[in-house]
Parts: C-alpha cells; structure tokens; sequence
C-alpha cells in the first residue's frame, strides 16, 4: 500500500496457485514441484547453504485479515469482501500442510548434502480454545518429524 512502510508481505505460493495446487490442477503441482527441486537440485551440494527452510511459517493464515481493511480502502472494496482467489482459513491451512509435505518430499528426492527443516513457531497461547491448542501442538509435533533438524 502507498505511503505505508512494510504493509503487507506477498504470499509465496500466491493464493492462485496455492487454490490450484489444492484442487489437483497439473499447472500448479508442475509448477510448485519444478520450483522445489530446480532450487534443491541446483544448491544441493553448496557448502554456503546450511540448511533448506522448506516452508516458512505453513499455518500463518491471519495475514489476509490483517491486510483487507488497508486494501479495502484504498481499492473502494468493500470491508469484508475478499478477492474470489483467495483461500482463507481453513482451506488455506489444508492446501499449505498439504504443499509443505510434497515439497518435503521433492526436497528429499533431490538429495541434498544440508539438513531441511520447517521452523515450529505457531505454539498454543494463553487464550486459545483446545482445539486449536490442541492443532498447534500436533502440527509442531509433524513440523520436528518432517524436518531433519529443528528450527524456530
């Protein structure tokens, strides 16, 4: 947004190809497998990588809330109007754990001399409700299991 200083971060996958790579679209799984293991296989033997952050921060899905009133009001949508393309909430969460483990795996198939990793930073709070606290600690557990060594 103009004038404001760090007002969003660009999503990476964007939510169009993150939506096609959950729905099974050839363009989007092609495209997210030949990223990986173009980046993995090129860099796999480079003594300056130390180690492979497979997908940094998967269950962040707050960051489209936080951001529509600033877009709302500079594009004239209206407050909770959110673009068609966009893949919030839990369907977000699904198509992103769903992304990190195949890219996981392509990572690994590529076999890289440095350890991968995901970093376990989404920890049960004070106030959260036991689901979701419960969720945050089974996708820290799965986050240690995927990765060769732990990162924060």
């Amino acid at each position: 947004i103009p004038g404001v200083h760090n007002s969003a971060w660009v999503q990476c996958p964007t939510h169009r190809v993150l939506r096609g790579f959950a729905s099974g679209e050839s363009w989007a799984q092609s495209r997210m497998r030949n990223y990986v293991e173009g980046v993995v296989s090129y860099f796999a033997s480079d003594a300056r990588v130390a180690a492979w952050d497979i997908y940094n921060e998967p269950s962040m899905r707050n960051s489209e809330h936080w951001i529509l009133p600033r877009l709302a009001a500079v594009n004239g949508w209206k407050e909770r109007e959110y673009p068609e393309h966009w893949v919030l909430d839990g369907p977000k969460l699904q198509a992103a754990f769903a992304l990190m483990r195949e890219a996981f795996r392509w990572a690994r198939e590529a076999r890289p001399t440095q350890p991968l990793t995901t970093a376990v930073w989404d920890f049960p709070a004070e106030g959260d409700d036991e689901d979701v606290a419960v969720f945050k600690e089974e996708l820290n557990k799965e986050l240690l299991e995927l990765s060769d060594i732990p990162s924060l």
